[in-house]
């Protein structure tokens, strides 16, 4: 049976031949952990695997689904320059960007493409047995030549919308880094806010206002917030504003800001397992996600993040994320299946996201 081992500050849960946990033994594993951490930092991420607990035909691979850990040591920089550590204070010179080699990916291949429009295709075959069903499928780009990954980190530190998260992870030969657009939880157990990304389109001057999207992207987006309504609702009080626009580089998403206020006396293990994002809607379509996708997602689509000891969470959804392992580099994109979508629509979608992304090559 699959373990969530929670020992020396770490938190990890592999699924060694895909035997999975149960929902319950995951929610006490990282409740004893969070427990244990005591007010300390916690980081790490809850990857789209901690799913298995709940569909065991989803696809894991030799990573943990779940990797969290107390750090020794944590250097916390503000703007201004001044840096706290438990050595105390310092203050650390403005200097230059760090220059690097930054760019795109390589285009998508046609393998990439066609294996997605055929995994679209599948996909609206479920999504439109029941109005408002939505399904967000994945796949792999693949390409070889190294990644300078924590520069690649470094390089999203100048997006400046303010709800961008850059992150990087190297554990047991798996080196990941990104900026995630998608904040899903930021605040305290007591009231957080969740920026809920749904809908993503290039730049176009005839789109200043959420209603100026075409259907399809406002009927996605509602589709995706209505899920979450009522999901949250079951471990919080939440509420929505007004739909918004949230501007990137080459990217245009629709944004919803949730105010979620947990129910008394919730942890944060309760709350971080009610946000992780399922990609479907109704849940029991994670079962399709499983029989659609070749490539396990391993912490992609999950959770990454940290707690802070004065309370304060901030947990993104980990998107546009570059992995490597052993030579081999892959980036994960994936789009939201609806009854509006077409084959050819959301393959044009992810070669967007893809290009969208800013990575540092080694020289």
């Amino acid at each position: 049976m699959g373990q969530l081992e929670v020992t020396r500050g770490v938190c990890s849960l592999s699924l060694p031949g895909r035997k999975a946990t149960t929902p319950e033994s995951l929610l006490a594993g990282l409740r004893s952990f969070f427990e244990a951490a005591d007010g300390r930092w916690v980081m790490g991420y809850i990857g789209f695997g901690a799913h298995h607990s709940r569909c065991s035909t989803l696809a894991v691979g030799s990573d943990p689904e779940v990797m969290l850990f107390i750090p020794e040591s944590v250097l916390v920089i503000k703007d201004d320059g001044n840096a706290t550590s438990a050595s105390g204070s310092l203050h650390l010179p403005r200097g230059g960007q760090r220059a690097t080699n930054s760019g795109s990916p390589p285009p998508l291949t046609d393998d990439t493409v066609d294996r997605f429009r055929d995994m679209v295709a599948n996909a609206l075959g479920w999504v439109g047995q029941v109005p408002g069903r939505r399904l967000t499928v994945a796949t792999r780009h693949g390409w070889s030549g190294p990644v300078d990954l924590i520069s690649t980190m470094a390089a999203g530190q100048a997006d400046a919308h303010g709800v961008s998260r850059s992150f990087y992870c190297h554990h047991a030969g798996l080196e990941f880094a990104g900026t995630s657009p998608e904040l899903l939880v930021d605040g305290s157990l007591e009231h957080f806010t969740c920026h809920k990304l749904s809908g993503t389109s290039g730049h176009s001057p005839a789109r200043r206002r959420p209603l100026d999207w075409d259907l399809r992207l406002v009927e996605e987006h509602q589709s995706s917030i209505d899920s979450l309504l009522s999901a949250y609702s079951q471990f919080a009080a939440v509420s929505a504003g007004p739909p918004e626009f949230l501007r990137l580089e080459e990217l245009v998403h629709g944004m919803t800001r949730l105010a979620v206020e947990p129910k008394p006396g919730s942890d944060p293990a309760s709350v971080l397992l009610g946000v992780l994002p399922t990609g479907a809607s109704p849940t029991e379509g994670l079962s399709e996600i499983a029989r659609l996708e070749e490539f396990p997602r391993g912490p992609y689509y999950g959770l990454v993040g940290c707690a802070a000891p004065n309370g304060r969470l901030q947990w993104s959804q980990l998107l546009r994320t570059v992995f490597q392992r052993d030579g081999r580099t892959w980036l994960p994109v994936g789009a939201a299946v609806t009854a509006r979508s077409s084959p050819d629509v959301e393959a044009a979608e992810i070669a967007l996201k893809a290009r969208s992304v800013r990575l540092a090559r080694r020289s």
